[in-house]
């Protein structure tokens, strides 16, 4: 009996943990349109929840979704190619102007870092704080 109690509670437990993970992905997603993040919608996207039992993981496969989320360190320059890209696609700038542009953007990333855009962490906490956390 005690097994077949034990196996029930870890069944509740692994819906509940179902559940919040849901809603962490909801949150995130929100928080990517929320906080501008999105442009193309590639990350937004990209992202699995796994699930197995008594474990799940919300995973953005996005190459640059860690750098959003935290930011990046003064010191690290980026790649320019995408720059180069969303420059002449949201501002119509010929390839030779937004190559300039962006090497110069890339530049003052690398002397100055980037702000994080926490969408993940301000899920958990909002989720958390739903929860009494």
């Amino acid at each position: 009996m005690d097994m077949e109690n034990d196996r029930s509670v870890d069944e509740a437990l692994d819906e509940m943990l179902d559940n919040i993970a849901d809603e962490l992905f909801s949150e995130s997603q929100e928080n990517i349109e929320r906080y501008g993040i999105t442009d193309t919608g590639f990350m937004a996207g990209h992202v699995n929840v796994n699930r197995s039992f008594l474990r799940k993981e919300i995973v953005y496969s996005a190459p640059y979704a860690a750098v959003i989320e935290f930011g990046r360190e003064p010191g690290f320059m980026p790649p320019v190619e995408p720059i180069i890209k969303w420059l002449i696609r949201k501002l119509h700038m010929t390839e030779k102007k937004a190559k300039r542009i962006a090497w110069a953007i890339a530049k003052g990333m690398e002397r100055d870092g980037t702000k994080a855009r926490p969408f993940l962490r301000d899920a958990i906490n909002t989720v958390k704080f739903k929860y009494g956390g």
